[in-house]
């Protein structure tokens, strides 16, 4: 019976301290991921705000612009960065979509554009797909 107690004991006092170690490892993890920069391209116009930074965003996503591929790189990482640490897939959507509009203008849109703007006809809302994807 005394070894039980013992045996508890020891067992009660490891779990306490993989439980403290766990909590340390997320501490640690957080603080390690390095903060998001607003890649250079997109500074003043992220989160848009209105039409004219939608539309200097969209030409900036556009496969016309010359550098079509490292801004959408850029902003692929800078997403991530954003919602890399959050715990759930609706977290990261939010926290992504956010970071790219206000309120406002996101107003103006819907999925698939039957009542308002296509979303989904975004360059914004591929890179938001493929960055959660």
């Amino acid at each position: 019976n005394t070894n039980q107690i013992k045996v508890s004991t020891v067992l009660e006092n490891m779990d306490k301290k993989i439980n403290k170690l766990l909590e340390n490892d997320k501490r640690t993890h957080s603080i390690a991921f390095p903060l998001p920069k607003i890649p250079a391209p997109f500074i003043e116009l992220l989160p848009i705000t209105n039409i004219n930074s939608l539309e200097a965003v969209e030409q900036l996503l556009s496969v016309d612009c010359d550098n079509f591929n490292r801004n959408v790189e850029e902003l692929k990482t800078y997403l991530l960065l954003k919602v890399g640490n959050l715990p759930s897939l609706s977290a990261c959507i939010k926290t992504a979509f956010d970071a790219c509009f206000t309120r406002e203008v996101a107003s103006i849109f819907s999925m698939h554009g039957k009542t308002k703007r296509s979303f989904i006809k975004l360059g914004v809302y591929k890179v938001i797909h493929e960055t959660l994807s």
